[in-house]
């Protein structure tokens, strides 16, 4: 698991945006860290200091911690996945650029869904969370022109996809 270091969360705290690439990154991954260390605290008050059964706070008092964690997980791991993919696999000019956008707007995405957790946790200002829904449309509106280009490289023969006046021409489509 990467380590986000004391001083990049301090610093983090003090921006005004936290839409930059490595911010975002920096916040998933310390949503993980931080996810883990709270039901570690939770674990140990519970099950070893009021001796509580491990099973019933596993199963019943901390479902949704748990839960909560293994999605922190599974973000920063398939985050961590597909940067490592960018960097060292993917080759073509214009591939990386589209996995570029869609790795952002991931990243924003879980950022921007999550605001009030990084924010009750004071990990972000109040300035760079109202700031996140521009970077947020930003994004999105990024990653619109290769949309086509992103559902061409599914690989899904032409016959089976959906045939709705929107297909393949979105802008057609809008006017």
């Amino acid at each position: 698991m990467p380590y986000v270091s004391k001083a990049a969360r301090e610093h983090m705290k003090t921006l005004p945006y936290a839409s930059s690439a490595v911010t975002l990154k920096n916040l998933i991954y310390l949503r993980e860290q931080i996810e883990i260390k709270e039901i570690a605290l939770q674990l140990q008050k519970l099950v070893l200091e009021e001796g509580k059964p491990f099973y019933e706070v596993w199963m019943k008092s901390l479902s949704d911690e748990i839960i909560s964690t293994a999605t922190a997980f599974g973000n920063r791991y398939f985050l961590q996945q597909a940067i490592e993919f960018m960097e060292v696999e993917c080759v073509h000019p214009g591939a990386l650029k589209i996995m570029g956008h869609v790795i952002y707007l991931f990243m924003i995405n879980l950022v921007y869904n999550s605001t009030g957790w990084y924010l009750s946790r004071g990990l972000i200002s109040r300035e760079a969370a109202r700031n996140l829904e521009g970077s947020y449309q930003k994004a999105i509106k990024d990653l619109l022109p290769h949309l086509n280009d992103c559902i061409e490289a599914f690989g899904i023969p032409e016959h089976q996809e959906l045939h709705v006046p929107i297909a393949r021409d979105y802008i057609k489509f809008n006017s």
